[in-house]
């Protein structure tokens, strides 16, 4: 699993993790990347800035989706 409420994953990590180790993501996220496991849940609410302007706010129960920041990446099943 990778870290959680950690900037350093959300403003470049999970990118490469996503194009060399999609399967891991796909894990918690879904195949899809839409719904996924309860692990895709926030388990509390959070607010944090990306890209130095984008204000993300995520409440608690929430699921985390790739749009919530940008678009959809290519799902290869």
């Amino acid at each position: 699993m990778h870290p959680v409420n950690d900037l350093r994953w959300v403003k470049g990590r999970h990118g490469n993790v996503w194009e060399h180790q999609a399967k891991e993501c796909q894990a918690c996220h879904g195949t899809d990347l839409k719904v996924g496991s309860p692990l895709a849940r926030v388990s509390a609410g959070r607010v944090f800035r990306i890209e130095d302007h984008q204000i993300v706010r995520l409440t608690k129960g929430q699921v985390v989706t790739c749009t919530l920041c940008h678009s959809w990446p290519r799902v290869n099943d």
